[in-house]
C-alpha cells in the first residue's frame, strides 16, 4: 500500500479591515510594571454613555453593563495588540485572532476604537449610534472598519 502525503495550503484572504499600526489612544493611562499604555476604561465609559444617551434619545435602544463591565479588559488587550503589530510591521489581524463575541458590547469597542481614531470613527460618529442614517448598529458587522469612515 502506497503512502499518500499531501500538503495543506492556505487560502489567500484579502485583509480589509483598517489598521491599526502607530495609534495612539487620544485618553490613556500607563499600565503599572509595564511600557505599555492603554486607553483609559473611564474614557470608553464616558463614550458608552454619551452613545446610550443619543441612542435613547432617538428613540432606541442600547446597554451600558456590558461594555462598562469589559472596559479594562478591551483597553488591555488593545494595548498589547495595537503596539505589536507595528513593532512586528505587520497587521494586528494577522497576528492575533481578536473576536468579540460578548453580547451587546459592542458599542464598548466603538468607543475603543473612537479613542484610537481606528478607520476614521470619531465622537461626532459615536453620537450617531443606532441612528437610522448612522453605519454604528450595535452589532459588530466587520464591513464597518475597512481602511475608513
Amino acid at each position: 500500500m502506497s503512502e499518500i502525503t499531501s500538503e495543506i495550503k492556505r487560502l489567500p484572504v484579502v485583509d480589509h479591515l483598517a489598521d491599526s499600526q502607530n495609534l495612539k489612544p487620544r485618553w490613556s493611562v500607563p499600565v503599572p510594571g509595564s511600557d505599555l499604555i492603554a486607553a483609559d476604561p473611564r474614557a470608553t465609559r464616558a463614550m458608552v454613555a454619551l452613545m446610550d444617551m443619543e441612542a435613547q434619545i432617538g428613540g432606541a435602544a442600547s446597554h451600558f453593563g456590558g461594555p462598562s463591565a469589559f472596559a479594562e479588559l478591551m483597553s488591555g488587550l488593545h494595548a498589547i495588540m495595537f503596539p505589536e503589530d507595528a513593532a512586528k510591521n505587520t497587521k494586528w489581524t494577522k497576528l492575533f485572532h481578536f473576536v468579540n463575541d460578548a453580547g451587546h458590547c459592542e458599542n464598548g469597542l466603538y468607543a475603543l476604537k473612537a479613542n484610537y481614531g481606528f478607520a476614521g470613527l470619531t465622537l461626532d460618529l459615536l453620537r450617531g449610534f443606532r441612528s437610522i442614517s448612522s453605519k454604528l448598529t450595535g452589532h459588530g458587522e466587520a464591513h464597518l472598519f475597512q481602511r475608513a469612515f
